[in-house]
């Protein structure tokens, strides 16, 4: 067997009371990100950052379609979607 492919993605994990469920996002998806605060961002994924150490955030980075980078700290995510 040879190897064909590797696809670099991120791993959602959403969680509600007792129920929950994983979902993989690979880069360059459309998402649409809904932060603590309640503004929106749609547009795709470009980039994912980790945090230095245990107290940083990681960092999501969006790409929206304006073409503008948008970097979100993952402790202010409240929801990602794949759309």
């Amino acid at each position: 067997m040879t190897l064909d492919t590797v696809t670099p993605c991120i791993k959602i994990q959403k969680v509600n009371g007792m129920m929950g469920m994983d979902m993989y996002i690979e880069y360059q998806d459309n998402i649409t990100v809904t932060e603590m605060s309640g503004e929106v961002t749609t547009g795709i994924l470009f980039d994912f950052e980790l945090g230095t150490d245990e107290e940083m955030d990681d960092v999501l980075v969006v790409k929206t379609k304006s073409g503008d980078l948008k970097k979100f700290g993952t402790s202010w995510i409240l929801d990602i979607d794949s759309i």
